[in-house]
């Protein structure tokens, strides 16, 4: 099992070695900060906390505030009108900005889709786009950049 210290390393390293890894020090900082969310959240949810971390890298650079139109929240962009957490009622996105909170909403999310789809690569297409789940390529990119930090 990974631990929260190697996850930060492994961002630490790729942003070194890859040029299309990109961070600046401040967003490599809050991935280290972070990481112990992830590692918790992929724990509790038995994911891959590599998975998880490179989603919070493609939707946010980590970026705890980020918000979009559609409704995206927070480190993960989990989508609020689809993802409330418990005891949120009117505050759009409110919870959601909570890093401990966006990581384990993100990490449950990854979770139902996995046990309904059976694989990451559906289960990170329906997570990027809803019931339709008809964005391989992006589970496609999130998988290699996940392969890339394991590595």
């Amino acid at each position: 099992m990974i631990n929260s210290k190697t996850l930060c390393l492994m961002w630490q390293l790729i942003v070194a070695e890859d040029k299309n890894v990109q961070l600046y020090e401040h967003q490599i900082n809050a991935a280290c900060e972070y990481s112990t969310h992830v590692i918790n959240s992929s724990s509790e949810f038995d994911i891959d906390p590599f998975v998880l971390s490179a989603i919070v890298y493609n939707e946010s650079r980590w970026t705890k505030e980020v918000t979009n139109k559609e409704g995206a929240c927070g480190l993960a962009q989990v989508v609020y009108k689809y993802n409330k957490p418990e005891n949120e009622h009117n505050k759009k996105c409110f919870k959601l900005l909570d890093p401990k909170t966006n990581l384990h909403t993100a990490a449950k999310i990854i979770k139902d889709n996995l046990d309904v789809k059976k694989n990451y690569i559906k289960a990170i297409s329906c997570y990027a786009s809803g019931p339709s789940c008809n964005n391989k390529g992006y589970a496609k990119r999130i998988l290699a950049l996940s392969k890339k930090l394991k590595s």
